[in-house]
């Protein structure tokens, strides 16, 4: 009953909106590639436990006829791993997973990174229409005041017809944007794999923190990748790897032979290219670290120098915005008994909806710096 109750509540809450947190976990569980690297994390546990699988002894029988009689001879060989390549060959197994396992928090890493990105223009679009909403209610209060004056018999009815062609095209500039949101969405609900509905509740980040070390998903996987090398090195470099150990019964018709032996291999061929290779590997693999570790370092500090001008920007932006409302609400009341013109409002409306635009980008360009910033820091990695 419980569980109906939850799974109605979940359903209920995609049909009328979900926030952004439901959604992420929602589009977590279904998220194609996080399933396909489960499956890959399970094949590599398969073939650690076939590499670290012991051998099956072999058993050899003959029969014998001899003038006198017949024999036969019983042959038992017992594969035995050395103890040093043991522990060896476990840590090459064991790394093969853990490559695997690291590999997952990359693609959840980057997932979820793509996935606020994605709703954060979502969001973005959304704002947008708080702006050309403001600039309608304006035309409409001015196309109010121009209408009351024209029928006073001191407006113009140039000015009514201006406001009239202005709303116009407003309506159409909002139709436009409505679309954009619409696609933003789409775009969101396609990355996340399913179509749950989602609400624009607002930016992810009101308070940004970029400071902090790099540590992306992407640094432990390398490291993990190198070890993996390195350890195929050490567990390719032993001469030799196993011995056996063989017992022999021989049965003939006046005797019986019991001998016991040991099987080792000559180690003149050394495996000198097999761990040429897997050193060269791991060599690459730690050239390409050290070039990721530079590019992400030279990004989170372009990122910071990018975040604190946005800030300075949006503070000055913010106390511009209160001037201009104070400056087209005066015009708008000039207007009414005509110490003010139509131009002089659609100029200073015209710079109070540009402030608001340039507010909303500003605050959209400080959440995608914030989330790159998550991202290098590793704030995904959990």
């Amino acid at each position: 009953m419980r569980r109906a109750i939850l799974l109605i509540s979940v359903t209920v809450c995609f049909v009328v909106g979900a926030d952004f947190q439901t959604f992420k976990q929602e589009a977590l569980k279904q998220f194609p590639k996080l399933i396909q690297q489960k499956g890959n994390i399970a094949i590599a546990k398969e073939n650690q436990a076939k590499l670290l699988r012991p051998f099956n002894p072999q058993l050899e029988l003959l029969g014998s006829r001899y003038e006198d009689g017949s024999g036969f001879e019983t042959t038992l060989q017992i594969p035995y791993r050395l103890p040093d390549y043991m522990r060896d060959l476990k840590k090459r197994a064991v790394s093969e997973v853990e490559v695997q396992k690291a590999y997952e928090f990359v693609l959840k890493a980057r997932f979820l990174k793509n996935l606020e990105l994605l709703y954060t223009r979502y969001v973005y679009q959304n704002k947008l229409l708080k702006p050309i909403h403001s600039q309608i209610s304006i035309y409409k209060r001015l196309l109010s005041i121009a209408k009351e004056k024209f029928a006073k018999g001191y407006g113009k009815r140039i000015d009514v017809l201006k406001l009239q062609t202005k709303l116009l095209t407003l309506q159409k500039s909002l139709l436009d944007i409505q679309n954009s949101v619409i696609e933003a969405k789409i775009k969101l609900q396609k990355y996340a794999g399913f179509s749950g509905n989602i609400e624009p509740n607002g930016f992810l980040y009101k308070h940004f923190d970029f400071s902090g070390r790099i540590n992306p998903a992407e640094i432990d996987w390398y490291e993990k990748n190198k070890k993996r090398f390195l350890y195929l090195a050490k567990e390719q470099g032993h001469t030799i790897k196993r011995i056996n150990f063989t017992v022999n019964y021989e049965k003939e018709p006046n005797s019986g032979i019991l001998r016991a032996g040991i099987s080792i291999p000559l180690p003149i061929n050394k495996p000198k290219q097999e761990v040429a290779i897997a050193k060269m590997q791991a060599n690459n693999v730690a050239l390409d670290l050290e070039l990721l570790k530079k590019r992400f370092e030279v990004e989170l500090q372009g990122l910071q120098k990018q975040a604190r001008m946005i800030k300075k920007s949006l503070n000055l932006l913010q106390k511009t915005k209160k001037q201009q409302k104070k400056l087209l609400d005066l015009y708008i009341e000039s207007y009414k008994i005509d110490q003010s013109t139509l131009l002089d409002i659609l100029d200073a409306q015209k710079a109070y909806i540009s402030i608001e635009k340039e507010i909303a980008k500003k605050l959209f360009l400080l959440n995608i710096n914030q989330i790159q910033t998550n991202y290098i820091k590793g704030r995904y990695n959990d």
